[in-house]
Parts: structure tokens; sequence; C-alpha cells
């Protein structure tokens, strides 16, 4: 049921947790495949390395995060007309954006 306390939790707090711990092993995974693999040996060119794929990743997860609310929301219209793609993500993606103010 959707009345239920497991329920709120798995949809409202579990995603976010979920990305939360994600942002958090990112660094520390492109640190260890920059000084473990790719050589660098310096610790300013490992910082320089991990600053910049963390910034992209970041991107790359806002991005996807406003496509994966709008493409689901959506999904139904986007299948029955398809040509009307710009239009729907246009008026949906302005909707998506208060999941960052929370």
């Amino acid at each position: 049921s959707e009345n239920t306390l497991w329920y709120k939790y798995g949809t409202e707090y579990l995603p976010e947790a979920f990305q939360l711990g994600l942002l958090a092993l990112v660094p520390v995974i492109v640190q260890a495949v920059a000084i473990n693999f790719e050589g660098y040996q310096s610790l300013t060119e490992v910082q320089s390395v991990v600053m910049s794929r963390y910034f992209y990743f970041q991107i790359a997860n806002i991005f996807v995060s406003i496509s994966a609310g709008s493409f689901s929301t959506y999904f139904t219209k986007i299948i029955h007309d398809p040509d009307d793609i710009p239009k729907i993500l246009a008026d949906s993606f302005p909707l998506v954006g208060a999941y960052f103010i929370e």
C-alpha cells in the first residue's frame, strides 16, 4: 500500500540516500583508478584528475536525474506522440527542478 511507512521510506528516502552514497564514493573510486591504473605520481595530478572527473560526473548526474524524472512522468505521452518530444520535455523539465531544492 502507498500509505505504509516502508513504502514512504522506499520511494522517498532510499533513492536519495543511495544517490548521496554514490556521490560520496565517486571521488574515492576515481582516486584509486588514477593512482593504481593510470599511474599518476604526484598528489597534485591525482587531485586534478579527481576534481575534473567528479565535476563531469555531477553534471551527468544532474542531467540524468532531470531526464529520468521527465521521461518517467511523460512516458505514455511520448509513446503516443513521438513528434511532440521537444515540447513535452520543455514543459516537464521545470517541474523536476524542484527536486534539487529539497
